[in-house]
Parts: C-alpha cells; structure tokens; sequence
C-alpha cells in the first residue's frame, strides 16, 4: 500500500513501548506497508518492563528491536515524583 504521496516507505521507525496502542501500530504498519520496521525502545529507567516490550514488539512481527539507554541523557528533575495520596499539579 503507498502513502498519500505514492510512495510506499521502505523503513518504518516506531516508538515502541509495549502497550496496547502501539503494539496494535506495530501490526497495523506491517500489515499496510509491508516494509522493514524497526521498534525503537527508549530505556528511561523502566527496569524489567525493557525486556518484556523487546520479546512483545519481536512476536508482533518487528524486523529488529533496538533498546537505546537515554536514563543519563534525561535531565533530573525532569519529571515530577510520584507521591501516593497527594493531589496531582
């Protein structure tokens, strides 16, 4: 299938987290453009949750996976933490 220019891609990069809506992308792109697809991985930190995305995004039928470690590219104090019972922002 070809996208709205006719041109069909020949490599697909998708940012892969291992959840419901991505990996139904994952598929739905192979199935549509039938071309090399790549499920990029950003480790943040998640810890085993990495792991488990990488073997899911293989099984959906991904060409590779690539796990890229940003955690000291993340500035501290990015993100807020998590407090248990208190209201959010």
């Amino acid at each position: 299938m070809s996208s709205r220019n006719n041109i069909a891609p020949q490599h697909i990069v998708l940012a892969f987290s291992g959840g419901l809506d991505t990996s139904v992308a994952l598929v739905w792109l192979k199935e549509r453009y039938n071309c090399r697809l790549t499920a990029f991985i950003a480790n943040l930190g998640q810890g085993a949750e990495l792991d488990t995305a990488a073997c899911k995004a293989e099984k959906l039928g991904a060409d590779e996976v690539r796990v890229v470690d940003l955690t000291r590219r993340v500035r501290p104090g990015l993100c807020l933490p998590d407090v248990p019972g208190q209201r959010p922002l």
